[in-house]
């Protein structure tokens, strides 16, 4: 599945919380969760190697790290942000709605936060585009 480093990032903490759910989901799902937060793990190496890279490049070394100084900073975020447009194919598994409905029938108390299923759509079948940008919303007002 081709998917834009920005929807990756966006979705890992909601993996996580996916990761820790109590009551767990059935094992199937479970299992699914387990691999796919895997692969997107193994997805973001790169981009934190290249992040790391940027800050280098724009940034001064703290204690603390590195900060980009002012004069700088528009430059740092414009490349940013062609980083986390970049795709990258990732082999997700999605879980079907009826897999849900199982762990939802044969675990009391189961249930998926909505945030896990808005920030980490693509790894459930029917949900077929992310989030609508900002930019995208206010053009419908």
């Amino acid at each position: 599945m081709e998917l834009k480093l920005r929807d990756i990032l966006n979705a890992k903490p909601s993996i996580e919380q996916l990761l820790s759910l109590s009551p767990a989901p059935i094992a199937s799902v479970a299992f699914i969760i387990a691999r796919n937060a895997r692969k997107i793990s193994q997805a973001l190496v790169s981009f934190d190697k290249t992040q790391k890279a940027l800050l280098i490049k724009y940034g001064e070394q703290t204690k603390d790290g590195y900060v980009v100084p002012d004069d700088k900073i528009e430059a740092f975020k414009s490349e940013m942000e062609d980083l986390l447009d970049q795709v990258t194919n990732v082999d997700i598994e999605t879980i079907a709605y009826a897999q849900l409905e199982e762990s939802d029938q044969r675990r009391t108390n189961f249930e998926i936060p909505a945030m896990a299923l808005y920030s980490a759509w693509f790894m459930f079948e029917g949900i077929e585009d992310g989030p609508t940008p900002p930019e995208e919303e206010n053009e419908d007002a």
